[in-house]
């Protein structure tokens, strides 16, 4: 509806209202409309919280202040304005959706494939809502639930390749590789140049232990898609396990030319240069190591398994490569 109909309907309105608070709150909100009409965002959204202020409890108030605050990135604020519209009336639709991206936007991912799940119940055929609702749980490592919703998203649009590419990741986030190989070369077979199907399947490749398979697409797609630090990271790891240190050492050093707070890529380069220092009897390889398993507990220190980190860490520290 046009921001001038609103206006004009709520002018209507005003004569009826109950008490001065919601008046004002009223004003405020008038206010921002034509605000945000003028591309004045700022302005419209002090005029919103003044509105929000007055009364809490205004629904179209907080819906479109949910929405500034979402555009501008400030996500707690957005998540709380979608809050109060939900506990206002639970049965508005997009309100829980967007709350699940907002909640997926700030990674918090449990939260957002409930407000998901709760949409996906008042609307059953939401193509979107469903494959948040597979993404999420499938990140909160509820395998089950994911695999439920994705398969409803696979009904509702049973040509998408997103939903093939999710499919892919639950089957192998949950260590079913083989099914997930299927999935990911079935769905190449439509479209051999989506990255993140290329990917999937290496990484398939990978835990079921084809390297050689893994660093052919890997090479590929590097090539295709350079800024890609994922796949170089990926491919660093193939190269350690083939054996190719040097050509290891090159691609992590790839994946964090793109993303230098890769940790998982600073973890694999201090193997890659520890393994060449054990190989080559190497201090100064040993030195580049500890150097970046440091710099990778520094960009993630809550990281898997960081205890066995530190414990490399003191090991190599204290003596010289033998």
């Amino acid at each position: 509806m046009p921001a001038y109909v609103c206006v004009f309907l709520i002018a209507i309105a005003l004569p009826f209202v109950g008490c001065e608070q919601e008046q004002q709150a009223l004003d405020s909100y008038i206010d921002a409309v034509m605000l945000q009409e003028l591309n004045e965002s700022k302005l419209a959204i002090a005029k919103l919280e003044q509105a929000v202020e007055a009364d809490d409890r205004f629904g179209s108030a907080n819906t479109m202040l949910a929405r500034m605050y979402q555009r501008a990135g400030d996500y707690e604020k957005s998540a709380a304005c979608y809050e109060r519209v939900i506990e206002t009336d639970p049965s508005i639709f997009e309100a829980h959706f967007q709350l699940g991206q907002v909640y997926e936007s700030m990674n918090r991912f449990s939260k957002a494939a409930e407000a998901y799940g709760r949409a996906c119940e008042l609307d059953d055929d939401h193509f979107e809502a469903h494959l948040g609702a597979a993404r999420c749980f499938c990140a909160s490592q509820d395998y089950e639930k994911a695999l439920t919703y994705c398969r409803r998203a696979e009904q509702i649009g049973p040509d998408s390749d997103d939903v093939q590419a999710m499919l892919g990741r639950i089957y192998q986030a949950r260590g079913d590789y083989d099914q997930a190989i299927a999935i990911y070369l079935k769905a190449l077979e439509k479209d051999a140049n989506r990255p993140e199907l290329v990917l999937g399947l290496s990484q398939a490749f990978v835990m079921t232990e084809r390297y050689a398979q893994a660093e052919e697409l890997l090479s590929l797609l590097t090539q295709a898609h350079p800024e890609d630090a994922a796949a170089y990271r990926c491919l660093g790891y193939c190269y350690l396990k083939l054996e190719a240190v040097d050509k290891a050492i090159e691609a992590y050093h790839r994946a964090l030319t793109i993303n230098d707070g890769d940790w998982q890529a600073h973890r694999g380069l201090g193997v890659a240069y520890m393994v060449g220092a054990l190989r080559r009897q190497d201090e100064q390889l040993r030195a580049r190591a500890i150097q970046q398993w440091r710099l990778a507990l520094e960009a993630a220190p809550n990281q898997p398994e960081s205890d066995a980190l530190y414990r490399l860490i003191e090991r190599f520290s204290e003596q010289t490569v033998e």
